[in-house]
This record gives structure tokens, sequence and C-alpha cells, in this order.
């Protein structure tokens, strides 16, 4: 989220843009400590005349805890949303394997969740990117040895057949699940597997897959003059 610092008596502390275009929404940002882990001073008056300062739609009001009255009324406040310490470094520490969209990150600064509900549905959306990226793993593997069976001529597997691999492995997915991984697999970026008609074939080494996919976020860093 890009975005700004201001401070001062009488401002927000900050300014930040949440997702892009349309969708875009400025939020600002309240961040408040406490030397007992717990923010007990701190009224909600005010915050108002912050957001039109800096035309901001949404406050977040950051702290390690709050006090259970003030907790209530920042919950019960629909252009408040409470964000708590601990949550937001989990979600930047989890930004560097589980990246989440802006759409994703919703969770994170919607008023509409109370502070108590927000992690719940980080972890869902962090536990979905894992999940994806086993069941890819495992079709990778799954291709790879049908691919160097002496027995199996060409190493093709259709769907049906890789999803029962899976649940030989002890992997449920659904067909679309399936489908998907492995059009992602086959697409030109990322080239590790090759579709024929219903058919898919596994046409490069786990590691050499891995390298694929992690290189290619790496690509965005040349200048595009290089």
């Amino acid at each position: 989220m890009p975005g700004e610092w201001i401070g001062g008596t009488g401002h927000a502390d900050g300014r930040v843009r949440h997702g892009v275009g349309a969708r875009s929404r400025v939020l600002a940002v309240e961040a408040k400590a406490s030397s007992s882990g717990r923010v007990t001073e701190q009224h909600l008056y005010g915050l108002p005349e912050h957001r039109a300062e800096i035309g901001a739609d949404i406050t977040l009001l950051i702290g390690p805890g709050f006090d259970r009255r003030l907790l209530r009324a920042a919950d019960d406040d629909p252009a408040i949303a409470v964000v708590l310490t601990g949550l937001l470094a989990e979600a930047v520490r989890a930004q560097e394997l589980t990246p989440l969209t802006p759409p994703e990150l919703e969770p994170l600064v919607d008023p509409g969740l109370r502070a108590d509900q927000r992690a719940d549905h980080l972890r869902r959306a962090w536990q979905a990117q894992r999940d994806r990226a086993r069941l890819e793993r495992i079709l990778v593997d799954i291709l790879i040895k049908e691919a160097e069976d002496p027995l199996q001529e060409g190493g093709w597997l259709d769907v049906a057949a890789v999803r029962r691999e899976l649940r030989g492995s002890g992997v449920r997915a659904t067909e679309t699940e399936v489908t998907d991984a492995l059009a992602f697999l086959a697409c030109p970026r990322v080239a590790v597997v090759e579709r024929s008609g219903h058919g898919y074939r596994a046409v490069a080494a786990a590691d050499t897959a891995r390298q694929r996919m992690s290189g290619l976020g790496r690509q965005w860093d040349v200048s595009p003059a290089a």
C-alpha cells in the first residue's frame, strides 16, 4: 500500500492507498501505543476530521491492544477498522512467501469486520496459497514419475488419471483445481508441463520448475530498457 507519513497534533499519522483504479480507497492511519500493551487513554472524536483532511474513506486504528470499551466503540464505527499490531506484523511477514492481492488483503482493512475476525480471514487466504503450491509441486512429481516410467510410452496423463494418482498420495482436489493448476504449469511463462489434447506430461525436472517460477518475479526487477 503506497503511503506517506503525516503526523503532528490534529492530523492523522499517515495516509495509505489500498487497491488500484476504481477499486482504490484512501485510508487514514492512526497508530497508538501503550507501555502496558493495551491502549486505554484514547478518544475516537476527531477521526472524521482527520479523514476529511486527507480525503480518506476509512480510519485504520492500529495498536497492540485496546481497552474493551474503546475497542467496542471502534468496532461499531462503520468508518474505523481496528488492526492489532501483532496481526499487521504477521501480514507483513506473510507477504514474502504468500503474497496476497489487494482484494485478498481486504479483511485487513475492512471496517465491517471486528478486530478479532481479521486473522481468520487472512490465514485462510494464506493457507489457500500454500495448498495451491503443494498441489502444483505434487502434480509435477506425478508427471515426472510417469514420464520416467519405461513402461509408459509418452508419459501422458489426463486429468482423471492425475486425480487418481493424487488420491493415492492422500491429496483430494477437484477437477477444476487440478485443471487450473495444470494450465498454470503449462502456460508459456512457466512451461514445465506440456499439453496435448486432454493429456499432460512433464518436460522439466522439479528443480527446474522451482527455478523457473522463482525467476519470474526477479525478471520484473530488470529495467524496461535492459
